[in-house]
């Protein structure tokens, strides 16, 4: 049996009704379990606690992803193609080089489809003019439909959380155990040592404190799902006009804030494999990719 069979066995998946939203249930305990601290799954009623948390943090992404403009046509030339592209040669980079049209392409190849949609994400820069210029196209997450498309992107976004959430509170044991490590290699020198002890010091007061007790990882992995916005967030405030006019509004792209440094403007936009292949085809060589 798999890790994953051993985490759905784990958690009791079975035991309940095995009706298909049950089953997603289920996996979706697993995966977080599995993502954070498998010790969770024997806190008492731990899916009556943990479960609406998943359920809020998944909500939201799914509404601000539901939200990104889109999908755009790249092969009509119309509105807002050149908005997005004002050179020729940018489309052709974007599709050529993006690291998502070389691995996931194929796979839509062999099932013969003729079309893909896909994220599409673009840097701001300034120009001298002060201007900003879309720079560094880049697409994610190519799939056979817009809404194949933000289900993968709210994967994505929640796996990111898990991790996140992972990396926060529950990595920083290692960092601990090396100080306590050093303070006791220190002291054991100090006691043979005619020089004054040394002070060690004590860690950062922001450092989360030992979590041994896996209500309390528990706890804490619930807070953090209350929090999403913390992770993503579309910010239309500072999005970027497209110069046209939707329902008597300008139609801005929104930027995309995460915890990469980098911020985006996105949509989601629509092309035919064959030109997709045909920009890759012109590639030669291996490029620095740049990902969402």
């Amino acid at each position: 049996m798999n890790l994953f069979g051993q985490l759905t066995q784990l958690i009791g998946m079975g035991e309940k009704d095995s009706s298909p939203k049950n089953e997603e249930q289920e996996l979706l305990l697993a995966r977080t379990i599995e993502m954070t601290d498998r010790r969770i799954a024997k806190v008492e009623s731990f899916r009556e606690t943990l479960w609406p948390a998943i359920q809020f943090a998944r909500i939201y992404f799914s509404e601000v992803l539901e939200s990104i403009p889109g999908p755009f046509l790249l092969d009509n030339k119309k509105f807002p193609f050149e908005e997005l592209f004002p050179n020729q040669e940018d489309l052709t980079a974007c599709l050529g080089r993006s690291i998502a049209t070389k691995n996931e392409l194929p796979r839509h190849i062999l099932k013969k489809r003729k079309r893909v949609f896909a994220l599409l994400g673009m840097r701001p820069r300034t120009r001298q003019d002060e201007k900003i210029q879309l720079v560094d196209h880049t697409l994610r997450s190519l799939r056979r439909s817009a809404a194949s498309v933000r289900r993968a992107m709210l994967s994505a976004a929640f796996e990111s959380l898990l991790q996140g959430f992972a990396n926060r509170y529950l990595h920083h044991e290692k960092k601990l155990e090396q100080l306590r490590s050093q303070q006791e290699m220190l002291r054991k020198s100090s006691n043979t040592s005619t020089s004054p002890p040394v002070d060690m010091g004590v860690p950062e007061p922001d450092f989360p404190k030992l979590m041994h007790d896996p209500k309390e990882v528990l706890a804490h992995l619930v807070e953090e799902l209350h929090n999403p916005a913390r992770r993503l967030q579309l910010e239309y405030d500072d999005g970027y006009p497209l110069g046209a006019q939707e329902h008597g509004k300008d139609y801005l792209l929104p930027q995309l804030k995460t915890q990469d440094r980098r911020h985006w403007f996105i949509c989601i936009v629509e092309f035919p494999v064959a030109m997709a292949q045909e920009a890759l085809d012109k590639e030669t060589y291996n490029h620095r990719f740049i990902l969402i």
